[in-house]
């Protein structure tokens, strides 16, 4: 018999939060949807191994629940999802975006580490697929987001060119920062040689 919520939470590292955020969520689910969540729902109990042991993703579907139900409903909540999908899905959500597309990005990023998190969980997936999922999420985001800042640069002050005057320079960006158990926080900087740069922060 499966467990009911309040003993699933019993054995999450933060039994008294999780049933904090779990009245927080039933209460933002049914404000947004005029229903109940129904967590005698097989498909809907791959949510509540989240509560108690992901504060930040928790946090995250109570200011937007809509965006749990949309994980629920994903065929890629059970396999595995190829790097050109992620790199394909990042520049369709800032498509066309300007000034918004940092946060259109970043709920993104949220929205599937939510998908990635609840897959580990729920142990249905292996250590080696989610961490290659991951890392493809990390770079997915990365490019898109040199890709939109390159753009805005461009447009700006024109495209970089080389010593040569004629042809487009490259360019290069470092991540830099920290990551913990609570948070994470990074900056991208992009150079376009020995003169000019931009700065964009990632967390």
């Amino acid at each position: 018999m499966a467990l009911l919520p309040e003993q699933l939470f019993s054995l999450s590292a933060s039994p008294e939060e999780a049933h904090i955020h779990w009245q927080g969520f039933l209460g933002a689910y049914r404000s947004a949807f005029k229903r109940p969540f129904k967590a005698t729902d097989a498909h809907n109990r791959q949510l509540l191994p989240l509560f108690g042991n992901s504060s930040f993703l928790v946090r995250f579907i109570l200011r937007h629940p809509e965006e749990a139900r949309t994980v629920l409903a994903s065929r890629t909540l059970k396999t595995t999802k190829p790097f050109s999908k992620f790199l394909g899905e990042a520049g369709a959500v800032v498509k066309g975006a300007r000034k918004e597309w940092r946060d259109l990005l970043r709920r993104f990023k949220y929205r599937e580490l939510l998908r990635i998190t609840l897959k580990d969980l729920s142990s249905s997936g292996n250590d080696r697929l989610i961490l290659e999922e991951l890392s493809s999420l990390a770079l997915a985001i990365l490019q898109t987001a040199a890709g939109k800042v390159f753009d805005e640069c461009s447009s700006q002050w024109g495209i970089p060119l080389g010593t040569d005057s004629r042809h487009p320079c490259g360019y290069q960006i470092v991540a830099t920062g920290t990551v913990d158990f609570q948070c994470s926080d990074f900056d991208y900087l992009g150079g376009t040689g020995q003169k000019g740069g931009i700065e964009l922060n990632g967390s």
